[in-house]
């Protein structure tokens, strides 16, 4: 049994803690993917703000260019980005530079 007070307290903080992490974790592993995919989803949204998807018949996303290092103070940039290709049929349309 415990001894103290103190002791006691010590270990009902410990096991609140223990169960409030336990409920974190779960809720972060159990909604991680929804997440990526709203992230992607409003991702897509802006670019196809920019150029409409009647415009390119491949994935804004996934068809990028490292922006080229030279480039990054003229852009503002500090740690790079991403120059999204829009084509049609293989073809390049535009190209959207952060």
């Amino acid at each position: 049994m415990l001894k103290s007070p103190m002791t006691s307290n010590a270990v009902l903080l410990a096991g609140f803690a223990l169960v409030t992490a336990l409920l974190l974790a779960g809720t972060h592993i159990g909604t991680r993917e929804q997440i990526a995919l709203a992230e992607r989803q409003a991702a897509e949204k802006a670019l196809l703000e920019i150029i409409p998807q009647h415009r390119h018949s491949n994935d804004l996303l996934v068809d990028t260019l490292p922006v080229p290092t030279d480039f990054w103070q003229a852009l503002g940039l500090t740690n790079g980005g991403e120059i999204h290709v829009a084509r049609q049929n293989g073809n390049v349309e535009a190209m959207i530079v952060p």
